[in-house]
């Protein structure tokens, strides 16, 4: 009985380590690459990722040579004009603000808003030529009247006065 006790232990075990092996061999079948065993060390494959960029180079951006940027410049500097494009002259004697700054804000698409505090039918004196400056012949322009501008967006608004309000902060003292 002991030597059917142990065939029935061997045969078990041979079993067992049959069922193991095939299960190994499945399992790397399954994984697409075949085995290979070598003498050296079996390299492990590593996660494939992108190098990451340094920061200064995560945002695109580019670099020129400074090759002779002071030619195309030049020395002076000056600003962005634009031209009125019209000539505006009174013949007939001087004409009424509104009349003119209409005009002058009608070739440029512009229009014109006045503070209540300003004269529309103050009378100036007009001499505008075609190749003036736009913005500088508005003020010559308002300053026969002591009128000043600002612009915003596309309206001229014109003004008298112009009330700033500082606010200066002073230290607490004790008088003497």
């Amino acid at each position: 009985m002991n030597l059917g006790k142990l065939f029935v232990a061997l045969s078990l075990a041979l079993m067992l380590s049959t069922i193991t092996s095939c299960g190994a061999k499945k399992h790397n079948k399954d994984q697409g690459t075949p085995e290979v065993t070598s003498n050296k060390e079996t390299a492990i494959p590593q996660p494939v990722h992108p190098p990451q960029l340094p920061i200064r180079y995560q945002t695109p951006s580019y670099m020129t040579a400074n090759e002779s940027a002071d030619i195309d410049l030049g020395d002076e500097t000056e600003e962005y004009q634009i031209k009125v494009g019209a000539t505006i002259r009174s013949t007939g004697g001087p004409q009424p603000l509104w009349d003119v700054m209409k005009r002058l804000a009608n070739l440029k698409g512009m229009t014109v808003s006045w503070a209540s505090d300003v004269n529309q039918n103050a009378f100036v004196d007009v001499d505008i030529a075609a190749s003036d400056d736009f913005f500088e012949a508005i003020t010559n322009l308002l300053r026969q009247a002591d009128y000043f501008h600002e612009v915003q967006g596309q309206t001229i608004i014109v003004k008298y006065k112009d009330t700033k309000m500082y606010k200066i902060g002073i230290p607490a003292m004790k008088g003497g």
